[in-house]
Formats: C-alpha cells, structure tokens, sequence
C-alpha cells in the first residue's frame, strides 16, 4: 500500500495497493499532462522501474494487471509523464499489506461428511493443512461468501489422499471470500467448509 503524494509543483494524491497481481488506484486525484502512465520503481528513479499502464486522469479508481510483474524488486509507486519526462507523483509502498492478506479457518464437515484440517490463504495461495476428507467422485475446493456455491470461485480440484496442498489465487479478489468450502461437483454436495478470519 501507498499514499500518493505531488513532486514539485505537481499536486497526485489518493492511494496504490497492490493485491492478488492487480495495482489498484484509489481516491486518485492528479494534475493534468499531456501523457501520464503508474510505473512500478525501486528508489525515486525510473529507469529503475517497469511501465503498468497510462493512466486515465479522471477516474477515481482505476485498476491495473500486474502479474506478469516481479513485484519483489519494486518499492515504490510512481505517476510520470512520458511526454515531458516529469515526475508527478509517487508513493513509497509499504509492507503492511502481506500481514493483512494471511486468513484461516478450521474446517467442519457438512451433513454426514467428514473434513478437518486448516485452509489458509496467504498472499496468494490457499493451502490446506492437517487435511482430511470422506472421499467423493469430484471434490473441489471453493472460495465462497458465507458458504455460497453459486457466487464463489472454484480453485481447483482437490487431493484425497494429500494431508498438505497448495493452490495459487492468482487473479482472484480474495476480499470478495470469506469461506473455504469443500465441494463435490458431482453430487452438488458441500463436504464441508472453513470460515476464514485473520
């Protein structure tokens, strides 16, 4: 996350944070220029960074992929003018983000089902820990709101046997999700389910 600040005689305000490979700009407000792009850059340098997009300079929100990115070699986030090589604004992006991002939860089996161990998501990766399952013809691990199947994400299809896996969120909107839910494609049955809390 980053507070947007003006450089020089420019004015930039509003907040970046980077989650689930997207760079989100919030609040943002900027000083107009012929040619504004959001860069990714270590220290105050561009040439030290990557280009993420031109920005849009009216919208207030304004979101940007960045999973082809390495994000581990960019400290800050900063709104440059091509056209006149200028800075407009940047803002250092801190670590606070990744302690936020880990969630947990105990699973419970649903029904006559059986399911324990812990879902986990953190960063942007689900793992499921300690886990067991009733074995089921196509079981399949959801991210859902309040245990909903029909508005969750499928992840992936899951192991029966695997006490200890791994699924990347890559692209998902992991703040949309509040439960982990084991579920059998093909009885359209839930298994059971975690509530995730951090």
């Amino acid at each position: 996350m980053a507070t947007l600040s003006g450089e020089g005689a420019h004015k930039v305000s509003g907040t970046a944070t980077i989650k689930d490979s997207k760079l989100m700009l919030t609040d943002f407000v900027t000083d107009e220029g012929p040619d504004l792009h959001v860069y990714l850059v270590k220290g105050d340098d561009v040439k030290d960074g990557v280009e993420v997009s031109k920005i849009d300079l009216k919208e207030k929100t304004q979101t940007f992929d960045v999973s082809d990115k390495d994000l581990t070699k960019y400290d800050t986030v900063m709104i440059y003018c091509e056209k006149a090589h200028e800075v407009f604004g940047k803002g250092a992006l801190s670590e606070e983000m990744d302690d936020m991002a880990m969630t947990t939860g105990n699973f419970a089996g649903a029904g006559q089902h059986k399911v324990s161990g812990t879902a986990t998501i953190d960063g942007d990766d689900l793992k499921l820990m300690n886990f067991k399952t009733d074995e089921g013809p196509d079981l399949h691990v959801y991210l859902t709101k309040d245990g909903d199947i029909k508005t969750g994400k499928e992840i992936s299809k899951i192991d029966l046997k695997a006490a200890e896996q791994n699924f990347s969120l890559t692209g998902v909107e992991t703040a949309d999700y509040n439960t982990a839910v084991i579920y059998c494609e093909k009885a359209h049955e839930v298994f059971g389910q975690a509530p995730l809390n951090s």
